[in-house]
């Protein structure tokens, strides 16, 4: 029986449904035919030895929106642990959902933990005052906390708002001067074209300007709109390719599951 301490190099996928049932393929090693997986300290449903370098796991029903660490067991105890970590997706993040890789890449990102215990709300609207923290934890790191709000930029955003702090840091490195007369307007939905901007100020500071529209890639986008620069400088990133039907859908509401997209993609999330 072997003794060996099993290196684990990778396990594919790296996410998965809460609900258990996906097939893990493990590779490493050397591993014992009769060694064991466990996910989040959990025994998984059944292990297949295939070779003493790579096992595959079924997995067992885990909270959702959960980062997990996988570990296999060779007899004797010796434990070797993937420094990668396994993503149950939230449970109302359906298997094979087009937003789920990148949402889970804003959880590993500790971005955001979700809207709920083991729930993400993909479908909801991304609020004004939420895209402050989600902007800056993006661009800055997990761990930034941006300065205590002393005084208020806006006058509907107190210092009292648990918001404050982020939302005034986007005034003072110029990302944002508000919605107009003195406001942020904390509690309206990101447009999709407020979040062109949104994205490029924050990436590349309040000086940068994107090269003038000359040909509109998107047919409710027009070169004479004030948002088309930016947008366009987004499709140029590869960071959009629209909604859908050759339109962008500059006004309507930036979903929580599009704003995954945006941030992975523009930040190179996690």
């Amino acid at each position: 029986v072997s003794q060996t301490g099993p290196a684990v190099t990778n396990v594919t996928p790296d996410l998965g449904p809460h609900s258990g049932g996906t097939v893990l393929t493990i590779t490493g090693g050397p591993f014992d035919p009769a060694a064991t997986v466990e996910v989040r300290g959990y025994p998984v449903l059944s292990v297949q030895f295939v070779s003493p370098t790579e096992l595959q796991a079924t997995m067992r029903s885990l909270p959702g929106g959960v980062l997990n660490e996988v570990a296999v067991i060779n007899p004797g105890g010796c434990k070797g642990i993937w420094t990668g970590t396994f993503f149950t997706q939230f449970e109302d993040v359906t298997l094979g959902h087009p937003f789920g890789p990148f949402i889970a890449n804003l959880v590993r990102a500790s971005v955001t933990a979700g809207c709920g215990t083991g729930i993400y709300c993909p479908e909801s609207a991304v609020t004004r005052a939420q895209m402050a923290v989600f902007l800056l934890r993006s661009n800055d790191g997990p761990t930034y906390v941006p300065p205590a709000c002393v005084t208020p930029a806006f006058g509907d955003v107190p210092c009292t708002s648990p918001f404050a702090p982020w939302v005034n840091e986007l005034g003072v490195r110029q990302i944002t001067s508000g919605c107009g007369g003195g406001n942020y307007c904390p509690n309206d939905a990101v447009t999709r074209e407020q979040m062109a901007v949104f994205l490029l100020r924050t990436l590349e500071g309040p000086t940068y300007v994107p090269p003038d529209c000359t040909t509109a890639t998107f047919n409710d986008v027009p070169c004479t709109s004030p948002f088309a620069k930016w947008i366009e400088e987004l499709v140029e990133r590869g960071i959009t390719a629209g909604c859908g039907g050759g339109s962008y859908c500059p006004t309507a509401a930036n979903t929580r599951g599009q704003m995954a997209v945006f941030l992975s993609v523009t930040f190179g999330l996690p």
